[in-house]
Parts: structure tokens; sequence; C-alpha cells
């Protein structure tokens, strides 16, 4: 199943959390699969990874999109 490990750098100076939305992309441009991760609680300054799992198998090499990032007060 296709997924994306992420990195996420919080540089805000009060808490945060963040919703990114990821999409897997076949060597064509089609959209073969999409993933969501979130990250809660997130200070100052701190570092957090995540991985965003698809539940859609994909047989052949994709790139990873991130069309949307959200990011919102805890």
């Amino acid at each position: 199943m296709a997924h994306a490990d992420l990195g996420v750098t919080h540089r805000s100076s009060k808490a945060g959390n963040y919703v990114i939305s990821v999409e897997f992309v076949g060597p064509s441009g089609e959209r073969l699969a999409e993933a969501n991760a979130s990250i809660t609680r997130l200070a100052s300054g701190q570092v957090a990874h995540e991985r965003a799992q698809s539940l859609t198998q994909v047989n052949v090499p994709v790139t990873c999109r991130i069309p949307d990032v959200t990011r919102f007060a805890s």
C-alpha cells in the first residue's frame, strides 16, 4: 500500500494541530490513491513525524503530492 513519511516543523509561537492530505500520482499523472495524516498539539519549535497510509494497493511507482495542509490552534 502506498504511504508517505511526513515531517512537520511548527514555527508558530502557540501550539497547533495539522491535517495533511497526500495524493499518490502514477507515471501518467493520474491520482491512484490518497491518504491523510494528522498531528496534534505540536508545541512551538517542535518537530513531528507521521506516516500517511493509503488503503489502496498500488503496483507502479508513484510521486507524492500534498494538495492541502490545514493548521489550526490547539
